[in-house]
């Protein structure tokens, strides 16, 4: 009763990396139905995230038994790189009530493969991991304000410069020699 149980899917190598259960009661003989699936269930309308898999999480648990549930997961960075999805938007989210709820999700860690995320979950049944593109092709960390003000300040200079070859404050003295 109260006590959290962690499920590792780590040996499977796929997206979903470990369930992590706090029950209010004592369970036995708790069973969790693990599907990833190569399509969107035709079902379901489509998120509006750019999606990097679907998949099915369900238990014979009740839900009143089981008080939080948080999931990790991870998405590959060539995924990320390929798609030019921003990893800062990358989230879970739950299909429920014919609807895509964006769940709580953190960025926890990253090797040199993928990146890995937390999301709790209030719930199970399909879910998909997705993300937006980054915006007008910037990469988001690169700051556009800085490198705006730099070229500003490299044209004012400029500019001076011209005006005060034009007004005579600054000349050129060419001198010959014999």
């Amino acid at each position: 009763k109260g006590e959290t149980k962690t499920i590792s899917f780590t040996e499977y190598n796929i997206a979903l990396d470990e369930i992590k259960i706090k029950t209010t009661t004592d369970l036995e003989n708790v069973e969790f139905n693990i599907k990833t699936l190569e399509e969107k269930p035709t079902d379901i309308n489509k998120p509006d995230k750019i999606v990097y898999m679907y998949m099915s999480i369900e238990t014979n648990a009740e839900a009143n038994d089981i008080s939080e549930v948080t999931v990790t997961f991870k998405v590959d960075k060539s995924w990320i790189e390929e798609q030019k999805i921003n990893n800062n938007t990358i989230l879970l989210l739950r299909y429920y009530n014919d609807n895509w709820q964006e769940l709580t999700t953190r960025k926890t860690y990253e090797d040199d493969s993928s990146i890995y995320y937390q999301a709790d979950v209030s719930g199970f049944s399909t879910f998909a991991i997705g993300g937006d593109k980054i915006s007008d092709g910037v990469d988001p960390g690169f700051d556009f304000t800085w490198t705006i003000a730099i070229i500003a300040i490299i044209a004012i200079i400029i500019l001076i410069i011209i005006i005060l070859f034009k007004t005579g404050y600054i000349y050129i003295e060419e001198s010959y020699e014999d």
